[in-house]
């Protein structure tokens, strides 16, 4: 009878280093190709979305000759209601937007899974894991209109407006809009929104950058303070509410109850309140 003879401990433990070591070269490798087959997916499907459109507009003009894009900027459900774009591949997340110019998509950001993809004049020029950054939509309602103007640019040209909760570019049924008030001197925006309002408070705060701690308390009602002994800006917390202001701005909100922000220089402000929501 022959005498079997199996492998040594050190053989084993050989052929594990060498196994581990295959593992380390190769894992990485395939990873990266799984990693660039959904990233070139994504491209694809951006693609996929842009013939999608121009098919739409095809269609369109099949029947209607002088039929035109308007030029915009559109959400997914904005382009199925506007041309009745129609998907037959993966479709965007609700935050993909595009710009549509002269019938063509040229700009715009698609989000597919964990990638976004970015098109700039007609073509894709970005495609990396991240989010697109949803539209900005505002609404305008002066005095006496009915119905609030939407856009995805701010219609009223200053720097207090409307910005209301939008499904399939129409106003979301029983939603309030957000009173906003922008400002590069406070470097950007501020919204605030109707029953939030220890929310709002600290938006305020990091907006003004009051800070109740650092700042000059009045000697005569201690929920006032100023940023500096000029009084460059004031801010006042009382039961009604908290509101902050200096020689350009003003903004409030008085518990949820009533929400105002005002724009000195452009004499222009938009509120809202118990009676409804209004810019003028």
């Amino acid at each position: 009878m022959k005498n079997k003879k199996g492998f040594t401990l050190i053989e084993l433990l050989a052929i594990i280093v060498i196994l581990a070591i295959i593992a380390v070269i190769t894992v990485p490798i395939i990873l990266n190709i799984i990693e660039n087959s959904k990233k070139g997916a994504a491209t694809d499907s951006a693609y996929g979305f842009k013939d999608a459109v121009n098919k739409a507009y095809v269609t369109k003009l099949s029947g209607d000759s002088e039929y035109e894009i308007p030029n915009n900027t559109y959400t997914v459900d904005g382009l199925k209601t506007q041309i009745g774009l129609s998907l037959s591949g993966k479709e965007p997340a609700s935050n993909s937007w595009v710009t549509i110019e002269k019938n063509n998509v040229t700009n715009g950001c698609l989000q597919y899974d964990e990638f976004k993809v970015e098109f700039t004049d007609g073509k894709v020029t970005n495609t990396e894991k991240g989010e697109c950054e949803p539209l900005t939509q505002y609404g305008y309602e002066s005095l006496g209109d009915t119905e609030p103007i939407i856009s995805t640019s701010n219609p009223t040209g200053k720097n207090v407006y409307l910005r209301y909760d939008l499904t399939d570019g129409a106003v979301a049924q029983g939603t309030s809009p957000e009173v906003c008030l922008y400002s590069d001197t406070y470097g950007g925006e501020l919204c605030m929104k109707k029953g939030d309002f220890s929310t709002d408070v600290q938006k305020i705060h990091d907006y003004f950058g009051c800070d109740e701690n650092t700042w000059i308390n009045d000697t005569i009602d201690n929920r006032i303070w100023y940023s500096d002994e000029d009084k460059t800006i004031t801010c006042s917390y009382s039961a009604s509410g908290y509101a902050c202001y200096d020689n350009n701005v003003y903004v409030r909100d008085d518990h949820g109850g009533f929400i105002v922000a005002y724009d000195y220089s452009e004499g222009f402000h938009c509120q809202n309140d118990p009676y409804g929501n209004s810019c003028w």
